[in-house]
């Protein structure tokens, strides 16, 4: 390339020199342009990295625990999904914050375990609103014997005990 620039430089003939400048740059534009689309094309893939779990099962642990960790086996079983695709955290220690990076970085979809007191725990609120904010789809899930709640009433819900 710098070739070309110095043999454009050094043509007598100014139609030569067009000619050279105009090959030069052309070639850069092009090398612009093959850089630009390669930073585009990395930064869509990191972008759109498959999440790490398919399903997450924000329960109320006093009302649901143990449908909840029955709702996994039995999604595993009908919908072939392997166990670590789910995420239910039943097993874990994890922060608040920690649970809430769980559910906005690493989710497809939030299954919310739809029982009378969901929505009064913080822990619940956080992993729905988390959900909400960014834009991973929430599934509501009502067993029987419990009082569920409409997703489409959750900010209703929500600022009303929520301040």
């Amino acid at each position: 390339l710098v070739s070309l620039f110095l043999v454009g430089l050094l043509a007598e003939d100014e139609g030569a020199y067009a000619v050279v400048t105009a090959v030069a740059t052309t070639f850069l534009l092009a090398a612009a342009v093959f850089i630009i689309v390669a930073l585009v094309v990395v930064v869509d893939r990191r972008l759109r990295r498959p999440k790490a779990f398919d399903l997450y099962f924000c329960h109320d642990k006093a009302a649901a625990k143990v449908s909840a960790r029955y709702l996994q086996t039995l999604c595993a079983e009908v919908f072939a999904l392997p166990v670590g695709k789910m995420f239910l955290n039943v097993n874990t220690s994890a922060s608040l914050s920690g649970l809430c990076d769980v559910v906005k970085d690493s989710t497809s979809t939030l299954v919310v375990m739809r029982t009378a007191q969901s929505l009064e725990r913080h822990w619940c609120v956080a992993e729905v609103v988390a959900a909400t904010a960014k834009q991973v789809p929430l599934v509501g899930v009502r067993w029987d014997g419990t009082e569920g709640l409409d997703l489409e009433q959750v900010d209703e819900r929500i600022s009303g005990m929520w301040t």
